[in-house]
């Protein structure tokens, strides 16, 4: 027993002699961690062995640590940098197994760390200091990104921190936000987005009263040459720069006053400048002759009157101080501004289309007595005055051009003709009056007028500060000295020199007056009797008002030829002598009246006169009119079409029955609207269809025809046809008829459709449709002031819209550089004027979405 227990002992004694030989020890080694990042030492990065933080990468980029492990084990080797600002980065990690080392060395471990990271900026747009959402960004060129509701995108990136970036920034209606910006992590990229400053120049003079564009004047924006302000006297300047930039403004127009014009205007946003420059030279008056009228009942004068209008016109404009306005040219205008001549020669016809026709308009009335033949020639002004009125008696028609050339003679020199101070020489004025064009003679005086501007140098009022006195004269013009002036004044050039005038206070005060009274009709029934001329010694020397009066200037006690005078009464001839101051003279006129008789097919229409219902056709014993020229006017109602003209009452009897009367034609406008009005399309293009070559209604009915081809059918080959029909009339051609202006709009929306439809087939034949689009479209545009109210922004947004479209699809097809660059332009334009009235109709809304898509994949090809 005891044997055993000691062979045990001895045995385990052993054993744990030999296990202790054979157990593996540590051994010590070195590890080396170089750590970089973007190329750079990872300084401060940290360094974990197995998870356990063991030290930091120092600014060399190196970590040493000397390690005891054992042989055959595995070491995990963790570089972590903490993210910054800009930088996201990616911890790296290692291993390494630690081997058996040669007996007294100590084993170096390098390791190589290269930390990947990823670099971000932010890009915040904004546009007057608020974020812009939906702003394109595209960076180095890369894929466009929208900003969100903050106005803002991050980019990510990789690579070097520090480098060169490409932002372009795009926005619809904003000018391009480009630049290349030198980044680095975490950086905020501010990018203030802005409209584009317009700045639109218009140049406007003054003639007559009326203020008219003025083309032709040179216009300079800081050093940018605009070229001349075209036919609406425009000129546009587009600044795409920063708002609030100061530019200096000249305008020279070669001719007026001033001449040159400079202003300094600071860009935000749009702007205009409007300048007014006054003709140095006036322009000839515009005259038209309307026509003289027969003034005896029973007596056909046609003869006379038309020898009377000639030679009145013949010597009238062999002056070139007047331009002839052609008698059919003149009723067609006057019938198109829907204008009758009792309210031309009452109240003018400024505020119509007149004006851009003609200045003044001269009638002549012509009755006889027992020496011959009493011709009256009436000059009467846009505002509405009569401004000349001369009598005169021929006794057969041999004699009709000697009254013609008096009237002619007195026009000259009392018509308001005015005149500019040019130049200033030895105390005398140049003034732009001569003797060719004004029969300017020595000794005639002229008022010296200082004009009164405002802003925009718009001449609000003239002061008559003094009197000019003629001492020279030549040709085209005369020299002028200064014979009175008011105290604290003084004559400058650029003040208008106007014939003098005398008032009326004036003329009584030099010479005395009487009270004329006129009273016209058949006794006992006589009224006060307005528009009677007053003739002394056969001088025009006054017109009676609403009352029948007039105060004249007289000597009392002389004895005065006098003449009283009204178309459509028989003028009065005899003496007055006024025998004190202001004693009142009556006299009575007896009126002159025509029989009208009218009828109708259809019958029952009614008949007005001047607005006064007169009754129904027939009208067959007829109704009495007082001579003249007066509007007559027949409805009938139902399908037809108002009969209106001005008809001229120069007989005993105007006779509108029998073979001559009324036929009404079918109203197809009315007919039309209301098959439209009940949905019912095909007749109602039926019903403008029928409106044929002739027919008062051909112009709207075919527009209008045109329109449906176009909305209804999509049929743009007869929309074209149509609307090219309407264009081609001459009136419409010449724009007489200011509505059709849309019709180009129109025409080049239907060649737009057209080129479209032809794209994928036949791109030649879509490329001239969209060429022709292009042709009317730009025509549009100069016509844009024509527009009709009623339809004035969706005309507007049409035309620069399908222009754009035009343009686009025409590159699409040619892919020509120049038509590129057209298409970019047309597509700023039509987010520039964009009518602010439609920005909340869906409809319109809907197109600038597409028209945003279109000029984005325009920029995309720039």
């Amino acid at each position: 027993m005891v044997r055993s227990k000691a062979t045990r002992i001895l045995l385990t004694f052993l054993s744990v002699v030999l296990f202790s030989c054979a157990a593996p020890k540590e051994v010590e080694l070195r590890l080396e961690v170089k750590a970089t990042m973007d190329g750079e030492p990872a300084a401060q990065a940290k360094v974990l062995l197995d998870g356990v933080e063991e030290g930091i990468i120092d600014d060399s980029g190196m970590f040493t640590a000397t390690l005891q492990r054992m042989p055959g084990t595995h070491v995990k080797v963790s570089v972590i940098m903490v993210s910054t600002d800009g930088y996201r980065i990616e911890p790296w990690e290692g291993d390494l197994e630690v081997r058996q080392p040669q007996k007294g060395v100590v084993d170096t471990y390098p390791l190589e760390a290269v930390l990947e990271s990823t670099k971000q900026i932010t890009i915040r747009v904004t546009a007057k200091g608020s974020p812009l959402e939906g702003a394109s960004v595209k960076i180095d060129g890369g894929q466009s990104v929208q900003t969100d509701g903050s106005g803002e995108i991050t980019h990510v990136y990789s690579g070097d921190p520090k480098r060169k970036t490409s932002i372009q920034i795009v926005k619809k209606g904003y000018v391009k936000w480009k630049k290349t910006v030198d980044v680095q992590p975490g950086m905020i990229v501010d990018a203030a987005l802005f409209k584009p400053s317009i700045l639109t120049i218009v140049a406007v003079t003054e003639e007559y009263g009326q203020e008219m564009r003025l083309p032709g004047v040179e216009v300079i924006v800081g050093k940018k040459n605009l070229g001349k302000t075209g036919a609406e006297g425009t000129a546009q300047y587009v600044y795409r720069g920063a708002p609030g930039k100061t530019f200096w403004v000249k305008m020279t127009a070669p001719g007026h006053m001033p001449s040159v014009f400079k202003a300094k205007v600071t860009l935000d946003g749009r702007r205009t400048i409007k300048r007014f420059f006054y003709p140095v030279a006036q322009k000839p008056v515009r005259v038209g002759i309307y026509g003289y009228s027969g003034n005896v009942p029973d007596e056909d004068l046609t003869p006379i009157l038309q020898r009377a209008g000639e030679a009145v016109g013949n010597i009238l404009f062999s002056h070139m101080s007047f331009q002839e306005v052609p008698e059919n040219t003149l009723h067609e205008r006057i019938k198109s501004a829907k204008i009758d001549i009792e309210t031309m020669t009452s109240k003018g016809w400024r505020d119509s289309s007149l004006m851009g026709t003609i200045d003044a308009v001269i009638l002549g009335s012509v009755s006889r007595n027992d020496r011959g033949y009493i011709i009256e020639t009436k000059v009467h002004t846009s505002d509405g005055n009569l401004a000349v009125s001369q009598i005169g008696t021929a006794r057969g028609e041999k004699n009709i051009k000697n009254v013609a050339k008096k009237a002619v003679g007195t026009i000259m020199q009392q018509y308001p003709f005015h005149g500019t101070l040019l130049s200033e020489k030895d105390e005398r004025f140049k003034v732009s009056l001569g003797k060719s064009d004004y029969q300017i003679k020595r000794k005639m005086e002229f008022a010296l007028m200082s004009p009164l501007r405002d802003r925009q140098g718009k001449i609000k009022a003239y002061n008559d500060i003094g009197t000019l006195r003629i001492v020279k004269i030549e040709k085209r013009n005369s020299w002028a000295e200064v014979v009175e002036i008011r105290q604290g004044e003084e004559a400058r050039v650029g003040h208008r020199a106007v014939r003098r005038v005398f008032t009326e206070e004036e003329s009584r005060a030099s010479a005395g007056s009487f009270v004329l009274m006129a009273k016209g009709g058949v006794p006992p029934d006589v009224d006060p009797l307005s528009a009677v001329n007053v003739y002394l010694d056969d001088t025009w020397s006054g017109t009676t008002g609403s009352d029948g009066r007039t105060t004249l200037p007289a000597k009392i006690g002389r004895t005065y030829d006098l003449l009283l005078y009204r178309h459509g009464y028989q003028q009065y001839s005899g003496k007055v002598k006024p025998e004190k101051e202001g004693e009142i003279r009556e006299f009575n006129l007896t009126i002159n009246n025509s029989l009208l008789k009218v009828a109708s097919e259809p019958s029952g229409a009614r008949v007005y006169l001047g607005g006064t219902m007169l009754g129904r056709t027939p009208i067959r014993d007829g109704k009495q009119v007082n001579f003249g020229f007066h509007t007559l006017k027949l409805t009938a109602g139902e399908d037809y079409r108002d009969w209106e003209e001005v008809v001229e009452f120069d007989k005993k009897v105007i006779d509108l029955s029998g073979s001559a009367a009324i036929r009404f034609v079918k109203d197809h406008m009315a007919i039309g609207k209301r098959a439209e009005d009940r949905g019912d399309m095909n007749s109602a293009m039926d019903a403008y269809r029928a409106a044929g070559k002739g027919h008062p209604d051909y112009s709207d009915a075919r527009f209008r025809l045109a329109q449906l081809y176009m909305d209804e059918q999509d049929d743009y080959v007869s929309a074209i046809r149509e609307f090219e029909n309407v264009l081609s009339l001459p009136e419409n051609q010449q724009l007489i008829y200011k509505q059709y202006s849309v019709a180009y709009t129109n025409l080049g929306h239907a060649y737009y459709e057209m080129g479209s439809g032809l794209v994928a087939d036949d791109r030649q034949g879509a490329a001239q449709n969209f060429g022709k689009a292009i042709e009317n479209l730009e025509r549009a545009k100069q016509y844009t002031r024509f527009f009709p109210t009623r339809q004035y922004d969706e005309a507007l947004h049409d035309t620069y819209y399908y222009l754009a479209l035009s343009y686009h699809k025409l590159y699409l097809v040619t892919r020509k550089d120049t038509i590129l660059d057209k298409a970019d332009f047309a597509w700023r334009e039509y987010f520039d004027f964009f009518p602010k009235k439609l920005e909340e109709v869906d409809q319109f809304t809907q197109m600038r979405q597409s028209a945003e898509k279109f000029w984005t994949q325009i920029q995309d090809l720039m």
